[in-house]
């Protein structure tokens, strides 16, 4: 699913996004360009809840602070993010009875 179809709710990545990193290296007096490409699964271990989604950004709480009993500060995602690689947690696990402190918050703020 897409991140904006999400919103409000908890959501986890299926699979890691591959980002690309272009980098300049010089050797021997040569300058070489080479692409570098690094998984990030950070979204696919802990669920996030989504507060708001563009074509560009994704605004979201995070869910391991929540259960630390932290007081979540909103974080952004940027554009590698975006795509259909999400998935609605809710489906997986019923949240309400496993993490009683992401339903107190999910009933308070995102009302």
């Amino acid at each position: 699913m897409y991140p904006n179809q999400l919103i409000g709710k908890p959501a986890i990545r299926k699979e890691p996004v591959i980002i690309t990193i272009e980098e300049n290296m010089e050797f021997d007096g040569r300058t070489m360009n080479y692409k570098r490409q690094t998984p990030d699964y950070s979204y696919t271990r802990y669920p996030i809840v989504i507060i708001a989604a563009t074509d560009a950004h994704i605004l979201y709480l995070s869910f391991d602070e929540v259960l630390m009993g932290k007081n979540p500060i909103p974080s952004i995602l940027n554009k590698f993010y975006v795509d259909d690689g999400w998935y609605d947690y809710s489906d997986l696990i019923d949240l309400a009875t496993r993490f009683p402190q992401m339903a107190e918050l999910m009933k308070g703020e995102l009302k």
